[in-house]
């Protein structure tokens, strides 16, 4: 999906900086998966799904003066064919996969903790510095009700170890 997001932000800058006011883009996709949470859903994603942050900024960051048609490419995944049966999309969703792991090894090489907000993402939430990307409902229950509390009640009498599996 991150893909998907770098190139929903090259699309929005390139029609703020050109002045675009409609128009259509195709946007390939190596992730049948990927293309369904994002640029295919019709509602937002659940918190409880795995990249919530992502798919939901990605969601609210749509542009509204260009259309994008998402496509399925043959990808990296796919090597078993051979270059010369691959379509120009998929030879070149190849070559973006390819830079973006290396920009990407080459940014974590140099990287400063800071800022893991992404655009369009709706309210971050994290938890001892970690971001919390999915089942907020059970991170923060844990983080809230966590076996130290827990067992501040239990000694107390409050409740039993049993009861705690109740609690919501």
């Amino acid at each position: 999906m991150g893909g998907i997001k770098t190139i929903q932000l090259i699309v929005n800058a390139t029609t703020d900086v050109h002045n675009v006011t409609v128009g259509t883009v195709t946007q390939g996709c190596d992730s049948k998966a990927a293309l369904l949470k994002t640029i295919m859903a019709r509602r937002g994603p659940s918190p409880r799904k795995e990249h919530f942050d992502l798919a939901s900024s990605i969601l609210n960051s749509r542009s509204r003066q260009i259309k994008v048609q998402p496509k399925w490419v043959r990808g990296h995944q796919d090597s078993g064919f051979l270059n010369q049966y691959l379509d120009q999309m998929a030879l070149l969703n190849i070559r973006c996969d390819e830079l973006a792991k290396t920009a990407r090894i080459a940014a974590q090489a140099c990287r400063p903790p800071g800022n893991t907000r992404l655009s369009g993402e709706s309210w971050p939430i994290f938890i001892n510095r970690n971001k919390v990307s999915h089942r907020p409902h059970s991170a923060l229950r844990q983080a809230i009700n966590g076996p130290p509390l827990l067992k501040h009640w239990i000694e107390r009498g409050r409740f039993t170890r049993e009861q705690t599996f109740t609690l919501d």
